[in-house]
């Protein structure tokens, strides 16, 4: 209702520009809250889902917003898929502020390391790293310059430093692999007018995290927030928090 909209228009710039946003694995968790935040502040989004027919709660969306919202069939894990949509997004002569690179897989199970499996492994490196990045150098020319930003969706469990717990080998891993790509990337790109950076959502409830301590409401309007303000002298190439504070490595 209304008062939602205003809470919003605190966190994005709702009241000076309509911003377009590309998010994978928009469907569901956090992706589909960050979904319904950005169309409710009125911004045009390009939501990803591998299967977009199965997406139910997109499809509502959709009912409601109509062409503020355009559902693109994507496996971020399969570049030929990502090549596809992108065949199918250059054609509507677009510029994105913001690719949002959501989508990932956390695979449980794997506690010990004869629990590790290498398969798995792969699955998650191809979900975690190169989708990311398939999507990141793929959409490239059809981000807004300057200051359009690519951010993808790490985890402070991709940190070395910060890793007290061990546990969850391929997710972990897959996840420190990204960050390195995304560090790596930031280099390439550094005399480009863009913004380049890794997000930390915090202890998000889930259904990949089920014992998180705060909402999927909660946590995508403070990431939303540091999506908004991050600036290139404090955040490019970092891994950042979600509240703006920078994570080790």
């Amino acid at each position: 209702g209304k008062f939602k909209a205003n809470t919003l228009s605190l966190f994005t710039n709702t009241n000076s520009t309509t911003m377009n946003f590309l998010l994978t694995g928009a469907n569901r968790g956090i992706g589909l809250e960050f979904s319904m935040q950005l169309l409710a502040a009125g911004h045009k989004l390009w939501a990803t889902a591998r299967n977009p027919d199965k997406a139910n709660d997109l499809q509502e969306l959709k009912k409601k917003y109509g062409d503020q919202l355009h559902i693109v069939k994507m496996d971020v894990a399969d570049e030929n898929s990502v090549k596809s949509a992108f065949n199918q997004i250059k054609t509507q002569n677009v510029l994105f502020d913001v690719i949002l690179n959501n989508a990932g897989i956390l695979e449980r199970g794997e506690n010990t390391v004869n629990d590790w499996d290498f398969d798995t492994f792969i699955q998650s490196v191809k979900a975690n790293t190169f989708g990311p990045i398939y999507v990141s150098r793929t959409f490239l020319p059809l981000v807004k310059t300057p200051g359009g930003k690519i951010i993808a969706m790490s985890t402070r469990m991709s940190s070395i430093e910060d890793n007290g717990s061990g546990h969850l080998y391929s997710y972990r891993c897959s996840k420190c692999c990204l960050n390195m790509a995304f560090v790596n990337l930031s280099i390439e790109l550094k005399d480009k007018d863009l913004e380049v950076f890794l997000l930390h959502p915090g202890n998000v409830a889930t259904e990949m995290n089920p014992h998180g301590d705060k909402t999927v409401e909660e946590a995508t309007k403070q990431l939303l927030h540091v999506i908004f303000h991050s600036t290139k002298d404090k955040h490019y190439g970092k891994l950042v928090s979600w509240d703006g504070s920078i994570l080790p490595w």
